[in-house]
């Protein structure tokens, strides 16, 4: 009795290795389900559960969600094989599994109400060269945020990653502003000038913050930003 009275109370919940047999999976959904106003849900690296037990929770416990932290592979799943709607979702965070990325559509029909999309890589595989997007796939979408490496150590091809930046944009036509931070671990200094002579040829269609961080070692980090205005303020 105690129990329920506090988790109707409770907006945020993480999960932290959430391990179980079957048996333990529909007491889990059951406490969860006892959460009267669920906002907030971290799901991303080790706070994720699986997706047999997410289909087994009532589709209104995510209905009142405005941010989701939640690990790409997992949103994938849950996309495909449940039908939940987030009509209230706002924020969604993804992290790492650049690769799935393209696989994922935030339809306005089940996300009406979501704003911003972050993609952050937690790992130094999540390459921005492995991350694509599928056509339109953040219809309401209005702020993007990505982090992500540049895997090559020896060589950065600047009109390259630039042009990668572009590709993105362009299929995310409802993007109004993008901060995109690229990390790379190289054996040289980025020429400054010829950075900035690429990025001001380059129109992006929107409002755009791009960090470009060099990281040496611990101690010697090397950083470039730019911000450059989208069309509509030129």
């Amino acid at each position: 009795m105690m129990m329920n009275c506090f988790l109707r109370f409770v907006s945020k919940v993480a999960f932290c290795k959430v391990r179980f047999d079957r048996a333990g999976e529909d007491g889990f959904v059951k406490r969860l389900g006892d959460i009267v106003d669920l906002r907030e849900i971290d799901m991303s690296l080790n706070h994720k559960i699986g997706v047999r037990v997410l289909q087994k929770l009532p589709p209104n416990i995510l209905a009142n969600l405005t941010d989701f932290n939640i690990d790409s592979c997992t949103f994938v799943k849950l996309l495909e094989k449940t039908d939940f709607a987030f009509p209230n979702l706002e924020c969604l965070k993804m992290s790492s599994g650049f690769g799935v990325i393209e696989k994922i559509v935030t339809t306005s029909e089940r996300f009406p109400a979501l704003e911003s999309v972050a993609i952050v890589a937690v790992r130094y595989l999540d390459s921005v060269e492995n991350l694509t997007f599928a056509e339109n796939a953040f219809p309401t979408v209005k702020n993007l945020s990505i982090k992500g490496y540049d895997k090559d150590n020896f060589e950065f091809d600047v009109q390259f990653a630039f042009e990668i930046i572009k590709n993105w944009l362009q299929k995310l036509r409802s993007v109004k502003k993008a901060t995109i931070n690229i990390v790379s671990y190289k054996l040289h200094f980025l020429v400054e000038q010829s950075l900035h002579d690429a990025f001001r040829l380059i129109d992006f269609g929107v409002d755009l913050d791009l960090t470009l961080q060099n990281v040496f070692n611990e101690n010697i980090v090397y950083q470039l930003q730019y911000k450059l205005p989208g069309p509509k303020h030129v």
